[in-house]
């Protein structure tokens, strides 16, 4: 009989149950490592994998960090969402050479913004070391706010003829990193600068 692969197996060495829904779905299991990890004695979610896991069980500063922090990612995915608006919009209208250039910028710098965020939020490994390794500036929230700020003023560069999505896209990435550097300095504690070697990369998966 063949040996069941590492990956497939846990701490005590027995293979994983891949009936368990957390091990099913990728969503649900990047959820878990929010609020925690799967108990197998106790049949529950306790602290102390997850990204956010010291948050479990925390006082009220604790979770206040929580809904600041994940309150900035959600802004920051929301800009993100508005460049790409702003983005397309720019391109429907037939712009010039240069307008064309700023559209492609404000495009980039946007799946940028997102690619960063969707590798905090879902902890994706391949994504993270690519980060890390070409946007390394991003893992420090002053120069990541500064680099939001940035993208805010390329917005003004789109084409005029949108102006209030243009303006509106503008304020909103402009407050967004405005507030990040000025929540950085306020609760630098809240806000660390991750200079940690990167992840691991993920174990090619091996023949049974």
């Amino acid at each position: 009989m063949a040996e069941t692969p590492h990956w497939l197996q846990n701490d005590a060495g027995s293979p994983k149950s891949q009936s368990h829904k957390a091990w099913e779905d990728p969503v649900t299991t990047a959820q878990n490592k929010l609020d925690g990890v799967w108990d197998e004695d106790n049949q529950s979610f306790a602290g102390g994998e997850g990204r956010f896991s010291r948050f479990v069980g925390a006082g009220n500063e604790a979770q206040e960090e929580y809904l600041v922090t994940r309150g900035f990612t959600c802004l920051h995915l929301a800009s993100a969402a508005l460049m790409y608006a702003s983005a397309i919009v720019g391109f429907m209208t037939a712009p010039g050479f240069s307008e064309f250039f700023i559209t492609l910028y404000a495009s980039l710098f946007a799946t940028i913004l997102a690619a960063f965020e969707l590798s905090q939020i879902y902890e994706l490994a391949l994504l993270e070391l690519e980060m890390r390794a070409n946007f390394g500036f991003l893992y420090n929230h002053t120069y990541k706010g500064v680099f939001i700020v940035f993208i805010a003023f390329v917005n003004l560069g789109l084409s005029s003829n949108a102006p209030t999505l243009m303006l509106s896209t503008t304020f909103v990435v402009l407050v967004d990193g405005v507030g990040l550097i000025a929540a950085a300095a306020r609760k630098p504690e809240w806000f660390p600068t991750d200079e940690g070697a990167p992840p691991p990369a993920p174990v090619p998966q091996e023949a049974v």
